[in-house]
C-alpha cells in the first residue's frame, strides 16, 4: 500500500489517485540522470512511490524533479515538482484554501509546488512529517469553472472541448441510425444497437446536474428513456419476447424511471419482470453453475429494489411477500439450499410472514391462517438459523439474531395455538 511508503512530498499518493487514472498503463522508461529522485524530492524509495506505474524522473537543478508519464491510452502527462521553500513565488489560490501544496493543470501539463519551508534532508523525522500537507490533487482537478455544457456561460478549454464532443457524438449516432434503418430497416437487431448509444449519449448530457438547467437534464433523460424504450421493442419483437439483451436495457430504463418521483411505479414494474425473468432464466441453465448463479444474482438485485421502492408505497404486505418467496427460491436455486444468500432470504421471508400474522389486518384472519403463517415463519427461521451456525459459528452476531427472532415467533405461535384450544394444554406447537 502506497501509505506505508514513506512520502512527505505527496507524489505517490498524486500518482496513485490521478496520474494512474488518466494515463491508463504505463511502463518504465528511464532513471534519473543527475542525482538521485531521493535526493531531490526526499522519498525514500522511489520505485514504490509510482505503485506499479512508471515515468521518466528527469532532475533540473537542485530541489526540481519532472516526471513524464508515458501512456498507452492517452497523451503523456509531464508533471513538474519544485522544492522551492520559501523563495517560491505564492501561487495563485484555488477553490479550496491549499497553504502548502498547490497543483496546477491542463490537459498534459502537471505542476506541484511544495511550498512548504524546509530544506529537505534525506530523513526526515516525525514531527517534521506531520507539517508536511497532503497535496489536494484529485479534488482540485475534479472541480472545474461553473459552466455548462449545453449553456453560453464560459467555461474552460476542457469543456468546450467536451461539448464538440458531445455534439459530433449526438451526429454520429443520428447518422448511423439512418444508415442502419436504411440499410436493414426499423426493427432490425443493428438498429437497437444504435438506440442504445444515443440513449448513452443522452445519458452523458444529464450526469452533470450542475452544470445543466432542470428542463434541460429531464429533456436529456426523456431522449434516453425514449430510446432505450425503442432498442426493447426492437428485441423483443425479433425475438418473440423478453431476451437477456432487452433485460438488460429494461434495468436501465428501471434506474431512469427510480429518479422521478411520479414513475416509482413503471420502475417497480420493470424490476418485476426483470426479475421474473432471470429468475426463470436462471433454471435454464442447472448444467452451468457460473452462469446460473450470474442469473440468480440479477434478479436478486432486481427484486432488492423492488422491495426498496414498496417499503414507500401502497403496496400490500401481501405483496411484499410473493416477491420475497420468489427471492427465497431463487436463492435456493441459484446458490444452493445450505447457502448464505438462502439463509438471509429465508429469514426476510419469515420475517414478512410475522409482521403479516400480526398485523391489524392479519388479526382478522382465522386463527388457522394466522398459526399457519407463523408456523411457516418459525421452520424458516430454524431452517436460517441452522445454516448461519454451520456457516458463521454459533456466536456470530447474525446466528445469535437469528435464534432470537426464531424464539420470539415461536412464542407467538404457541401464545396464538394456546387461545385458540379451550384447555390450552396441547403439544402441537412442538410440530414445526
Amino acid at each position: 500500500m502506497l501509505a506505508a511508503v514513506w512520502d512527505p512530498s505527496n507524489v505517490a499518493t498524486a500518482v496513485s489517485e490521478f496520474f494512474q487514472s488518466i494515463c491508463g498503463p504505463t511502463e518504465f522508461i528511464g532513471e534519473v540522470d543527475d542525482g538521485s529522485a531521493s535526493d531531490a524530492l526526499g522519498l525514500r524509495t522511489v520505485g514504490k512511490a509510482f505503485n506499479n506505474s512508471a515515468g521518466t524522473w528527469a532532475k533540473k537543478g537542485d530541489g526540481s524533479v519532472t516526471i513524464v508519464f508515458h501512456s498507452e491510452d492517452t497523451e503523456d502527462v509531464t508533471v513538474n515538482v519544485m522544492s522551492g521553500g520559501n523563495q517560491i513565488k505564492q501561487p495563485p489560490k484555488l477553490k479550496r484554501d491549499v497553504d502548502a501544496n498547490s497543483a496546477f493543470l491542463d490537459n498534459k501539463h502537471v505542476e506541484i509546488v511544495l511550498n512548504d519551508g524546509f530544506k529537505r534532508p534525506k530523513a526526515l523525522g516525525i514531527y517534521d512529517l506531520e507539517r508536511w500537507k497532503r497535496v489536494k490533487l484529485i479534488q482540485e482537478l475534479t472541480i472545474s469553472t461553473p459552466s455548462t455544457l449545453s449553456t453560453n456561460r464560459p467555461g474552460n478549454d476542457n469543456e468546450a472541448s467536451a461539448r464538440s464532443l458531445m455534439d459530433e457524438a449526438l451526429e454520429s449516432c443520428n447518422k448511423a441510425w439512418e444508415l442502419q434503418e436504411r440499410h436493414f430497416g426499423r426493427e432490425h437487431v443493428a438498429t437497437a444497437a444504435v438506440h442504445v448509444s444515443l440513449a448513452q449519449v443522452h445519458l452523458l448530457r444529464s450526469i452533470n446536474e450542475d452544470r445543466a438547467s432542470a428542463d434541460e437534464e429531464k429533456e436529456a433523460v426523456h431522449e434516453a428513456i425514449c430510446c432505450f424504450t425503442a432498442a426493447i421493442d426492437i428485441y423483443e419483437n425479433a425475438c418473440s419476447g423478453t431476451v437477456p439483451a432487452s433485460a438488460f436495457l429494461r434495468l436501465e430504463l428501471a434506474k431512469l424511471y427510480q429518479q422521478d418521483q411520479l414513475k416509482r411505479d413503471k420502475a417497480r414494474a420493470e424490476y418485476d419482470l426483470v426479475g421474473r425473468f432471470f429468475a426463470t432464466f436462471a433454471a435454464e441453465f442447472a448444467g452451468s453453475e457460473s452462469t446460473k448463479r450470474e442469473c440468480a444474482a440479477l434478479a436478486l438485485d432486481a427484486f432488492r429494489q423492488w422491495i426498496t421502492l414498496s417499503r414507500n408505497s401502497t403496496t400490500s404486505l401481501d405483496d411484499q411477500r410473493f416477491v420475497l418467496k420468489e427471492m427465497n427460491s431463487v436463492s435456493v436455486n441459484g446458490y444452493g439450499e445450505f447457502s448464505i444468500e438462502a439463509c438471509e432470504s429465508a429469514a426476510q421471508l419469515a420475517r414478512m410472514l410475522h409482521r403479516i400474522a400480526t398485523s391489524r389486518a392479519g388479526q382478522r384472519e382465522p386463527q388457522s391462517e394466522i398459526y399457519d403463517k407463523l408456523r411457516t415463519a418459525t421452520k424458516l427461521l430454524r431452517s436460517a438459523t441452522y445454516i448461519a451456525e454451520s456457516l458463521l459459528g454459533a456466536n456470530d452476531r447474525r446466528s445469535r439474531k437469528l435464534r432470537k427472532d426464531a424464539n420470539e415467533i415461536e412464542s407467538t405461535m404457541r401464545s396464538t395455538l394456546a387461545g385458540e384450544q379451550e384447555d390450552g394444554g396441547g403439544h402441537e406447537w412442538l410440530t414445526i
